[in-house]
């Protein structure tokens, strides 16, 4: 994939924090996560943002909002925020790294892809995508360096701020 076709921007108006952020990967029309996310009804939008700061906040995995994916040898670095609209079960599925700035601990949920969820298990082709996703270097070299520019040197910010 080329490093310059990638974008990572952080979600805005979240709770500032120097230990967890929550971002979106687009490039083009590729990926669907944030198009989707913007456009969401006001009360699912909310519901999302009071999930990725629950998340930021430090809380663990809620299953019926976020969660990770550690009995899954083929996602284990998945993540998904999850959502109820128009009785249809969404998620938002992306994948979690340290990027190892500004230090070791600070961890970041990288969001991609949509689905509606109509059976019991993630579909394949998410977990296609995400893996894909989690281990293209260029993508994680796009994701330290957006971390880098935000948290790191003269630029270096106390968390996010809110809009």
């Amino acid at each position: 994939m080329a490093d310059d076709s990638v974008k990572v921007e952080f979600v805005e108006g979240l709770s500032p924090s120097e230990r967890r952020a929550v971002a979106w990967i687009t490039r083009g029309d590729e990926f669907n996560a944030k198009t989707i996310f913007e456009n969401l009804a006001s009360n699912s939008e909310g519901f999302v943002r009071a999930s990725m700061d629950a998340w930021i906040g430090g809380a663990p995995d809620i299953h019926g909002r976020f969660h990770g994916f550690p009995g899954d040898k083929t996602f284990v670095d998945g993540y998904v925020f999850k959502y109820r609209e128009n009785r249809l079960e969404n998620r938002l599925y992306g994948f979690k790294m340290r990027p190892g700035v500004p230090d070791g601990q600070f961890d970041i949920c990288v969001l991609a892809v949509h689905a509606t969820k109509a059976g019991k298990y993630t579909p394949d082709w998410v977990k296609s995508v995400v893996g894909r996703l989690r281990d293209d270097e260029a993508i994680r070299r796009s994701v330290v360096k957006r971390v880098a520019e935000l948290y790191c040197g003269k630029n270096k910010r106390k968390g996010r701020t809110r809009k």
